[in-house]
């Protein structure tokens, strides 16, 4: 079976029992993880492994598991590229969108239950738009090649993982660098 068909489900294979999902495929086969890799703004070190449960409940489709990756990220430091393992648990949960008419459109208010749902149309459930969505929100907001980064030097620019660099060490400034300067007479050591 195709990748893209394995990720586009019929509700209909689901009457009564469980389906299970299991793929490994390349990142640039998935829509908006290859745009994102087209448009040079990740790179991916691994396929994508996905395995899933999908299990049907009156309206209500679930689909839990987890998605396995490794992505090519710059340290938000250092800026060296570093691989990070993405080990994402998924609980999903999709429910048939009902029909709304015009004068619904203009202001529906949702419960909290119902912004966890994803809404499909028709008989199929496309899983490939969610699972990507779980994959890049478990980037970190700053990735780090690992905790204990030094960083840049900011006068000459050199990895401080690397060893020291020739620079002198700067005096910190701070809101009372000037008191500093009066009580030491006018001297600025």
């Amino acid at each position: 079976m195709e990748v893209e068909n394995a990720l586009i489900i019929d509700t209909a294979d689901l009457d009564g029992r469980d389906l299970k999902v299991e793929c490994v495929w390349d990142a640039g086969r998935f829509p908006l993880l290859g745009a994102l890799i087209a448009a040079d703004q990740v790179a991916f070190g691994a396929p994508v492994e996905l395995s899933l449960v999908l299990k049907a409940d009156r309206e209500l489709v679930r689909a839990a598991g987890r998605v396995v990756t490794t992505v090519e990220l710059d340290c938000g430091r250092c800026l060296e590229r570093f691989g990070l393992l993405i080990d994402q648990t998924l609980d999903l949960v999709y429910q048939q969108a009902a029909s709304i008419t015009d004068s619904q459109q203009e202001e529906i208010e949702l419960t909290a239950e119902q912004m966890d749902l994803i809404a499909f149309r028709g008989s199929r459930i496309d899983l490939r738009q969610a699972v990507a969505e779980q994959v890049l929100l478990a980037f970190p907001i700053k990735p780090l090649c690992n905790r204990r980064c030094k960083g840049l030097c900011p006068r000459c620019g050199m990895n401080l993982n690397n060893g020291p660099c020739d620079c002198p060490p700067r005096e910190p400034a701070g809101p009372l660098a000037g008191l500093k300067v009066l009580l030491s007479g006018g001297r600025s050591d």
